[in-house]
């Protein structure tokens, strides 16, 4: 089953589909504030897609005063199948932050 939408097919596809780009609650389509929100899901797919991410979770999305969208905070997770694609990424791994023992067996 796909992660984006049960309807697309099992590969995703390389750009978000505009269809599938949600309507962000508090943010009234047609705006540019709008805009900006649809503009941040497109860039977090896009580097979902580019680094393996198997995992993209934004909480909190804020608005500014002055109507830019800032990910306040987020969590990521990439595919451990992917480290040989995904150095960069994986030479940044914290093992303080994992269960040692999941980190002794080679998890």
């Amino acid at each position: 089953m796909n992660l984006i939408s049960p309807s697309l097919p099992p590969s995703l596809p390389p750009s978000l589909p505009p269809s599938l780009i949600p309507n962000i609650p508090g943010l009234e389509p047609g705006t540019a504030t709008h805009a900006a929100g649809a503009d941040l899901v497109k860039k977090l797919y896009k580097m979902m897609i580019a680094t393996d991410a198997t995992l993209v979770e934004i909480n909190p999305l804020a608005e500014t005063s002055d109507g830019r969208i800032v990910a306040a905070d987020a969590k990521l997770n990439f595919d451990d199948n992917a480290e040989y694609r995904q150095k960069q990424i994986f030479a940044k791994r914290d093992y303080t932050q994992e269960d040692p023992r999941e980190v002794e067996v080679g998890l």
